[in-house]
């Protein structure tokens, strides 16, 4: 089962995800593949891409990055070792510090 057969199931269809976490033991490739549409209401993608493809154990950092600049996501952070990585949807409006505030109605 893909992400564009979940999402649709979990957020209303004027929702977005302020974050999704990938991390697919090397086939973070196929994983974005299988989320194209449900990307698109993505605000952050954090994805693993340290070296655990197949059995040369090849890093998937290239893949995801041309996969998800295709969809106009912008890196915007790479951990020291290069195996997390954190992008960007230019579309959608970046996530403010006031929007984690617990609203009055639930304090």
């Amino acid at each position: 089962m893909s992400l564009d057969q979940i999402i649709p199931l979990i957020l209303k269809p004027n929702e977005t995800l302020d974050i999704l976490k990938i991390e697919a033991e090397g086939a973070e490739p196929e994983v974005l593949i299988g989320a194209r549409e449900s990307l698109k209401r993505v605000r952050y993608a954090a994805v693993d891409v340290g070296p655990e493809r197949g059995p040369k154990q090849v890093s998937t950092g290239n893949s995801v990055t041309r996969i998800l600049s295709s969809m106009g996501f912008h890196c915007i952070y790479t951990s020291r070792d290069g195996n997390r990585v954190l992008f960007q949807n230019m579309s959608l409006k970046a996530i403010s510090e006031e929007s984690y505030a617990i609203p009055p109605e639930r304090q």
